[in-house]
């Protein structure tokens, strides 16, 4: 809903706050998640510390081209 967008966590596998709310990933702060806090696979991987996730690239639908991503990545626009 609409009305969530300010109000509900973005939150990881393990129920960890990534942002405050979706309003917060193309907030202010630029998407950046929260320090320290990982990012899960489906499998409960964490994609950016697992040796099977070698190559990681933060693309979106706006562009054409993707970039290499770190722990540093911002995620919004």
């Amino acid at each position: 809903r609409k009305s969530d967008r300010e109000s509900l966590p973005i939150v990881n596998l393990k129920d960890q706050e990534l942002f405050s709310s979706w309003d917060s990933v193309f907030g202010d702060n630029g998407g950046k998640m929260r320090d320290g806090v990982p990012l899960y696979s489906f499998d409960g991987r964490d994609i950016l510390r697992d040796s099977a996730w070698s190559v990681l690239l933060h693309c979106h639908p706006l562009f054409r081209d993707c970039a290499p991503m770190s722990a540093d990545t911002t995620i919004g626009l």
